[in-house]
């Protein structure tokens, strides 16, 4: 690297970093509003932990928009390399704007996959540890269209854990029956293939309740399909992805989900190298006056088309409307396109050395 390549990552890094900052904070005042979480941490390990399960959902978060803080951060670059003038003097000795990009792009780049494929993992496992961590459990009401050889029935339960696979104070609905019995019990074991009660009540209509015990529904249902119903693909590691990925899902929706959560994670750092090419397109152009207000706006309002773009993307992914490669991969490619067009067409179609 040259001492021009230096220079102009030093400007790069610092603006960018503040940008994260600033955003960190924000994300950290919004954690602040969830009270009862706060206040279950505080009771269970003082303000100290408190406060670290606000920073690791404020860092988690930061991570998600680091292609929108990549452009403002490199706007900002760029505009405090053009109001010193060396931007200026860098393209008036013989350097392109290529060369200018080059260091803080690749940077920035490996900075995200660290973060991305790494950093994320490592966060969710920092927050798995603190007490009170029920992230491989929801206590709210899940509802379950099951099929099997024993027929359809619906699943309805109170909690679902995915270790171990169960769901607690369920109720099924045999609708597949013609008195529409149901059986309700206080939990229900996932084992291969079935449901596994231990304990139940079968009522059935005109007939007196009956005493279920060690009784067994065909599901196809799989442990993996637990998991993320338990947990979300958002609250689970790369390698559990990964693993969920490989096994079995009954569900074509589970696998959409986990197929476009697997690809955001390796498509994100092409999503902030595009960015930051725009970024440089929009802010590279000379300026005889210290005119920005414009460049500023562009670079609001581009950062916020990009997140819903972004966002929608993964919606339609994880709803099966887009194939999960098209939904994680589609944002970073229109990106990288776009960045690259606007520096090319700024530059006069060249790419000088």
């Amino acid at each position: 690297m040259t001492r021009i390549d230096w220079l102009v990552l030093r400007r790069f890094a610092y603006r960018i970093a503040i940008t994260v900052m600033v955003f960190f904070a924000l994300f950290a005042l919004v954690g602040t509003l969830d009270t009862g979480r706060i206040k279950m941490l505080s009771a269970l390990g003082g303000p100290l932990l408190s406060a670290a399960g606000i920073a690791l959902s404020a860092l988690r978060s930061s991570i998600g928009i680091l292609p929108i803080t990549a452009l403002l951060g490199t706007i900002a670059a760029v505009l405090d390399l053009q109001s010193r003038r060396e931007l200026t003097i860098i393209l008036s000795t013989g350097h392109s704007i290529w060369s200018v990009a080059r260091a803080p792009i690749l940077a920035m780049v490996a900075f995200s996959a660290v973060m991305s494929i790494g950093g994320e993992t490592i966060i969710i496992l920092a927050n798995r540890a603190m007490p009170g961590y029920s992230g491989t459990t929801t206590r709210s009401q899940t509802w379950l269209e099951q099929s099997g050889k024993d027929g359809r029935y619906i699943l309805r339960a109170a909690a679902v854990t995915a270790n171990p696979p169960a769901v607690y104070d369920a109720t099924i609905f045999l609708t597949d029956t013609p008195s529409r019995d149901r059986i309700e019990a206080e939990e229900i074991e996932l084992t291969a293939g079935h449901w596994r009660i231990k304990a139940g009540t079968r009522y059935t209509l005109e007939a007196a309740p009956e005493s279920l015990v060690d009784f067994a529904l065909a599901t196809t249902t799989t442990v993996g399909d637990l998991r993320l119903i338990a947990s979300g693909a958002r609250d689970l590691t790369l390698p559990e992805l990964l693993q969920t990925q490989m096994s079995a899902l009954s569900d074509s929706g589970y696998r959409s989900v986990t197929s476009t959560s697997l690809l955001k994670s390796f498509t994100l750092p092409f999503m902030v190298a595009g960015t930051m090419l725009i970024g440089i397109a929009v802010a590279g152009r000379y300026r005889r006056r210290m005119q920005y207000a414009n460049t500023i706006l562009f670079g609001i309002v581009g950062g916020f088309v990009i997140y819903v773009l972004n966002e929608m993307a993964v919606r339609a992914g994880n709803a099966e409307v887009l194939p999960p490669l098209v939904a994680a991969a589609g944002p970073a490619f229109v990106a990288v396109l776009v960045g690259l067009t606007t520096l090319l067409y700024s530059q006069d179609g060249t790419m000088r050395r």
